[in-house]
């Protein structure tokens, strides 16, 4: 049977690459929304550029909630993961507590 190692170092370190994006992510949403609230009524109709921010901000608020949420699960199963590595590695082959 094929055992199955996690890297909890590397899972943090891909976790806090993920959190930057996530910061990165927060910033372009505020800008796009910024834009949107500084266009010019009289440009806003021109070519649905109101209506294109708005969906982009949209997206970009989706995906950042996306992103949260994968941060927030891979996190959580690699700590369950360690838990249950300590947990099997404190008994002995014939499951009796050490």
């Amino acid at each position: 049977m094929a055992r199955i190692r996690i890297h909890f170092g590397a899972v943090q370190n891909a976790n806090s690459d993920l959190q930057r994006l996530i910061k990165k992510m927060e910033q372009v949403e505020s800008g796009l929304s910024a834009l949107r609230r500084q266009l010019d009524p009289e440009i806003q109709p021109r070519y649905q550029i109101s209506a294109s921010l708005k969906r982009a901000c949209t997206d970009a608020s989706d995906a950042r909630k996306t992103a949260k949420k994968l941060c927030s699960v891979t996190a959580d199963g690699a700590e369950q993961y360690r838990l249950t590595e300590k947990r099997l590695a404190s008994h002995t082959p014939d499951n009796r507590k050490v």
